[in-house]
């Protein structure tokens, strides 16, 4: 079991380590099993003879009739377990009139023991004594108390509770010495009673030098009177009053110490009551008279402030200090979940009496749960004779196996040191201990060296443990000193050489040390061990020339008391140093040297004999320091300030996937201030980077040398680390390349790894560059010293877009599908040529591209909401793709033709040129021909119908189905240019409503939005397509009335997204707000209601493509309606591309689209267009005209041109208005 205890002590033992309280001298009384041996204690001397007084509260005693009566105890200072008991009482119970009076048996005699100090008298009490009553029923513990003079020859026994006051309601209860003390002098007792009044308690001050008078008998006494065993005067007696009933239960008596408290030179009094002022606890200093001088309150409930109270100068102001034990007391603040480990506090007096006791320090001791530090407190003395005076502090239940604790606190000019100087477990004396702490007195010396030794009390173990003082050596002087005026050293100034020739620095070095104490020896052995440079052990800069390379020396000292001694050394610089900035300080530690015995393997037992210690040490700092620094080119203040700014330049802005280039990173450093030492610049490197080489790019002589080494990646991340100077020097500037190389392999694995783990992969390679030195810059020039270097990580892919319309030019009869005989449509003959629109979506590498979002926008129908490529089949794909379910194929459910679109064959190719056939048909026949021309090509417009080949037309349509319907009139004049039409100025307005719908994958109606738009078009722009706010949504509320039904648009307040692909786009707003919106332009429908397909498409690996075919059928009744010669009709395809291999962001890829169109020709459009014979158009005019004078005879006959005028009343004459406010007549305007 010895080696877990040593760990445990160890563990405890960190914050204080031994001074001159002497643990291997302990000595150790053990008194009768189960006594409480131990429960009070107190040194004591009496003519020359020092002894040990141990109270034992429940020891048998030799008393007739008497059962564990208790005693008190002397024990030798120098012979273990060699104690007697003091003959206090020796008589058995009273008795009176042949009737017993009081009861002794476990009265708890030494319950309180305390010396008056030497040659005194000595108090013990027994607080648990029973009193019967006059009538001799009553059974009260009144308690009671004996003083013992004349080395223990003569006793007096006060019970200031023996009166007639019974009842605990009065002083039946009082436990009278629970809490007392006896002034040095001897002259007077304080005894507290804690029971009195409802246990408010209560404290007696007795003059004991009042003459005594004996008496063969007891007698009755009144109220107040004492009875002292002899006696039958009344003594000088004085004690506290009762109080309010707030103050029941305060326990007033329950500790008490003597002291001069208000600096007048008389004994005052400081009593704790640890249940008052609302359980916080009270401490009450009286005078003699029991004056009240202030009231000490505690600080927390239950603490049970107030249970131990000592008095005693802890600053050496000559003013005596109070201590006031706190042993209940639990910080709540601690995360660990203790609890009364206890406080004690220490409060100043101060020579202006109103502010005495104010000021107080704490001590926070207890190191477990339950620890009750400061259960016990005692003024010490001077234990090491530093001019303060020390104090103790017992926690019974604390150290490693909770068996108590010793703690040992010196006093200072500034008060108690709040670190404790010394803690002393009970498991280094002995594991039989428990409530090591329990009682201590100290304050003596008893063993004749001079220094105050210290008595604890471990009653559970019913042992004393004796602990001495060890005299204490103080070195007065310990000096180290370079031997140089102005503490510099200059490394040009080689005033040394080495063995071997080299010249060096150097300095000289001084120790000197003079040492004093009491009771020490005139002679002492120092041991000095001096360590050069020791801030840095593994790279001293400093080395002693007697002994070269070598930075520390053992050494010892032969001292005399009172008598310096000095050594001085040659110490020097080491040449080709790297810090030049830090000062170099040199230490000196030192120890006294104990004399071993090589024999027995141990300290020379009769050097600690019980009247010899060996000294220890004084506990100033064990070690003392001086420092010289090397001369700098800074000013006369020796300070550097640079100025470091870094700046760079990198051959690539982009990294592409794979690619093996080298990264070149010019980087250029500039110090625009003092010197900066130690100068380097930091570069913080991806993973996936690795170190190349560093190329100097200024090679002029004197430029500063630039070293780099292997990066380190003691932080998480690999840091280059590059040297440019020491000191790089005021306004230089330091240019160099670093050249890294990405790894392709790792991008790859740790975007592999990213990914799996469901994390994002890195999208950039980010470097931080910066630049310091040793010496550091004011810290608003800092900005300039750090830069961050981010490289986008890019996959190189070529995505291509084509397409092309099969036919690409339509010519057909429109009177062959056209014919009022069939109104309903049943076989999609029926409703015009065929046409398809082929698109071809290529990936020409390098990389992969995953996946791909793809929009095709079909003209499905007229702004009026008329069919105008009308889809017949779903989308043929061929490649990795597909494609959503819609309800837009073939809605009207028309018989197809046998051949599929997925088995035709088609002659389109993209090889740019024109296609054109020809086709007749009969609405009565299955058999059709036409004739068709058209062109395919990229276009950023939407998709629609617009007229060509330098046709200018006015037009004026209205209608529509489902709500939709539009109504235009326009003018245009187009032109074509290399086959592709291009408008050259067009002037129109519109009134228009149009509809865009959404469907789900299994082709069900996601969202429907419908719009009314109307304005004017000015020269030049085309008819607005479907262009939605996305801060706006439209609703149409319909007012009914007798004449017409007009829809109204409304700005909700709550704005709705509407958006094509909800998912898509969500997904685009996440990368980019400005790709967002660039998705948006590209879906505008244009002059049509268009259909959005969505296809997903990838992986589309490098030199791979993907085709989608679109068959459809151009309903001629549409067309027949539009006043055209060439009309042009265009499908549109964008694709977003939205995920890449290794994970790398695609937002970097622009949205790639191409339109195909297709021209429509009319080949019996010259036959309807036949011109109108001339004499058919002068008869209908000569008809007209004589209509026209028939029409004006008629009416002239009638009167119709005759005006009666009214009487013109002012009223009358005024302008009449109809109910819309326009003036009569102005309607048409």
């Amino acid at each position: 079991m010895t080696t877990p205890l040593i760990v445990l002590l160890s563990l405890f033992a960190t914050t204080t380590l031994a001074f001159n309280v002497d643990i291997p001298s302990a000595l150790t009384h053990r008194g009768p099993s189960g006594s409480y041996f131990g429960f009070s204690v107190d040194l004591h001397k009496d003519r020359g003879v020092n002894w040990l007084l141990v109270g034992a509260p429940t020891a048998q005693t030799e008393q007739p009739g008497v059962t564990r009566g208790g005693s008190v105890f002397r024990c030798s200072t120098e012979i273990p377990d060699q104690c007697q008991s003091i003959p206090f009482d020796v008589t058995g119970n009273n008795n009176a009139s042949g009737q017993q009076i009081d009861q002794k048996s476990d009265q708890w005699f030494g319950a309180t023991v305390r010396s008056a100090g030497p040659n005194g008298p000595v108090l013990a009490c027994a607080p648990r004594y029973v009193w019967f009553s006059n009538n001799y029923k009553r059974r009260e513990p009144v308690g009671t108390c004996f003083v013992a003079r004349e080395s223990f020859r003569e006793f007096s026994e006060y019970s200031p509770c023996r009166t007639s006051n019974w009842g605990y309601h009065r002083q039946g209860s009082c436990q009278a010495g629970l809490g007392a003390t006896i002034t040095p002098d001897g002259l007077r007792v304080f005894i507290g009673a804690v029971g009195s009044w409802y246990w408010q308690g209560q404290l007696y001050s007795i003059n004991t030098t009042n003459p005594a008078v004996r008496s063969p008998v007891f007698r009755t006494f009144v109220t107040g009177q004492l009875f002292s065993q002899g006696l039958f005067s009344r003594l000088d007696v004085l004690s506290t009053t009762e109080g309010s009933a707030a103050e029941d239960d305060s326990y007033l008596g329950y500790s008490s110490a003597v002291g001069d408290l208000d600096d007048d030179g008389r004994s005052d009094v400081a009593v704790g009551m640890p249940r008052g002022a609302n359980l916080t606890g009270k401490v009450v200093l009286l005078t003699s008279n029991l004056t009240n001088i202030v009231n000490i309150t505690g600080q927390q409930l239950g603490a049970y402030f107030g249970y131990c109270v000592t008095v005693t100068d802890v600053n050496n102001d000559g003013l005596q200090d109070v201590i006031v034990g706190a042993p209940l007391y639990s910080n709540y603040a601690n995360t660990e979940g203790k609890y009364e480990m206890g406080r004690v506090h220490v409060f100043y007096q101060s020579a202006r009496l109103r502010q005495s006791f104010r000021r107080s320090d704490v001590l926070d001791g207890g190191e477990v749960s339950k620890a009750r530090f400061g259960l016990a407190v005692s003024a010490l003395g001077d234990i090491n004779l530093d001019g303060f005076n020390d104090i103790a502090i017992g926690a019974p239940y604390d150290g490693p196996s909770e068996k108590g604790a010793v703690y040992i606190y010196h006093g200072s000019s500034k008060g108690i040191r709040t670190k404790a100087s010394q803690v002393i477990y009970a498991e280094e004396i002995s594991s039989e201990l428990s409530t090591f702490g329990f009682s201590l007195a100290g304050g003596m010396d008893v063993d004749g060296n001079e220094y105050p030794d210290t008595l604890v009390g471990a009653y559970d173990s019913d042992r004393i443990v004796y602990l001495r003082s060890r005299p204490v050596v103080y070195l007065n002087t310990v000096d180290i000193s370079y031997d140089v005026e102005s503490k510099q050293i200059d490394l040009e100034n080689k005033n040394c050489s080495l063995f071997d020739g080299t010249a060096v620095a150097c300095v000289p070095l001084t120790l000197c040390f003079e040492f004093s104490g009491r009771g020490v020896n005139n002679r002492e052995e120092v041991m000095v061990q001096l360590i050069l440079d020791s801030k840095s052990p593994k790279n001293p800069r400093l080395h002693f020339l007697s002994e070269e390379n070598k930075s520390s020396l053992n050494e010892t000292y032969q001292l005399v008391k009172g008598q310096r001694a000095c050594r001085t050394y040659t110490v020097y610089i080491r040449p080709l140093i790297r810090d030049k900035l830090t000062p170099i300080e040199s230490e000196v530690r030192y120890s006294l040297r104990e004399v071993t015995d090589t024999r027995r393997g141990g300290a020379i037992q009769s050097q600690r004999t019980r009247r010899s210690l060996p000294p220890v040490l004084g506990a100033e700092a064990p070690s003392k320091t001086d420092v010289i620094v090397i001369q700098k080119n800074c000013g006369p203040d020796n300070i550097c300030v640079p100025d470091m700014q870094v700046t760079y330049k990198a051959n690539m802005d982009k990294y592409i996937f794979g690619s093996d280039k080298k990264l070149e990173i010019e980087v250029s450093v500039l110090n625009a201030a003092e010197d900066a030492f130690e100068a380097a610049v930091y570069l913080t490197l991806p993973e996936e980077v690795k170190f190349v080489r560093v190329d100097r790019v200024d090679d002029k002589e004197g430029a500063p040398a630039v070293l780099c080494s292997s990066p380190s990646d003691e932080s998480g991340q690999p840091v280059l680390r590059c040297e440019i100077g020491n000191p790089l020097a005021a306004f230089r500037t330091s240019v160099f390349t670093i050249v890294l190389q990405p790894s392709a392999r790792l991008a790859r694995e740790n975007a592999a790894a990213a990914i799996a783990a469901g994390l994002k992969a890195k999208s950039s390679l980010d470097f931080v560059l910066e630049v310091n030195s040793t010496n550091p810059e004011e810290t608003n020039q800092m900005f300039d010293n750090r830069a961050e270097i981010s490289l986008p990580i890019r996959v190189e892919t070529d995505l291509s877009i084509r397409g092309i319309s099969d036919p690409e030019v339509v010519r057909f009869n429109l009177s062959s599908f056209v014919s009022s005989t069939v109104q309903v449509k049943s076989h999609e003959n029926q409703v015009g040529p065929q046409v398809m629109h082929i698109y071809e979506l290529g990936n020409r590498g390098p990389s992969d591209i995953l996946k791909a979002d793809v929009y095709i926008l079909w003209p499905t129908k007229t702004l009026s909401g008329k069919d105008l490529l009308y889809l017949v089949d779903r989308p043929f794909v061929d490649g990795p793709a597909n494609c959503q379910l819609m309800e837009q194929f073939n809605p009207l459910a028309l018989k197809l033709e046998s051949e599929r679109l997925s088995s035709s064959s088609s002659s389109a190719s993209f090889s740019g040129q024109r296609s054109a056939s020809s086709s007749s048909s009969s609405s009565s026949s299955s058999s059709s021909s036409y004739s068709s021309s058209g062109s395919a090509g990229s276009s950023s417009g939407g998709s629609g119908i617009s007229k060509s080949s330098k046709t200018t037309y006015s037009s004026s349509s209205s209608g529509g189905a489902g709500g939709n319907a539009i109504s235009t009139s326009s003018s245009s004049s187009t032109t074509s240019i290399d086959g592709k039409p291009k408008t050259t100025s067009t002037s129109s307005s519109w009134n228009r409503t149009s509809t865009v719908t959404r469907y789900n994958p299994d082709g069900t109606v996601q969202s429907s939005v419908t719009s009314q738009n109307s304005g004017v078009g000015a020269p030049g722009q085309e008819i607005p397509g479907q262009i939605f706010d996305e801060e706006e949504d439209y609703d149409y509320d319909e007012e009914l009335d007798q004449q017409s039904t007009q829809g109204r648009r409304r700005r909700r307040q709550a704005p709705m997204n509407f958006q094509h692909g909800r998912n898509t786009k969500n997904r685009v707003r996440n990368r980019r707000q400005s790709q967002s919106k660039e998705l948006d332009r590209e879906l505008n429908c244009g002059a049509t209601q268009c259909t959005i397909i969505k296809c997903s498409a990838g992986p589309i690996t490098s030199n791979n493509n993907v085709v989608f075919k679109l068959r459809a059928r151009i309903w001629a009744q549409t067309i027949s309606e539009i006043d055209w010669e060439d009309l042009v009709i265009s499908s549109k395809m964008v694709v977003d591309v939205n995920e890449l291999p290794y994970g790398v962001d695609p937002g970097y890829l622009p949205l790639r689209s191409a339109t195909v169109t297709t021209t429509l020709d009319q080949l019996d459009r010259e036959r309807e267009a036949k011109a109108i014979p001339w004499w058919i158009i002068v008869l209908a005019a000569v008809a007209g005209v004589l209509l026209l004078l028939l029409l004006i005879f008629v009416l002239w006959k009638l009167g119709f041109f005759e005006r009666s005028r009214p009487d013109k009343d002012e009223c009358e004459q005024e302008p009449l208005k109809s109910e819309n406010g326009h003036l009569q007549r102005d309607e048409a305007l």
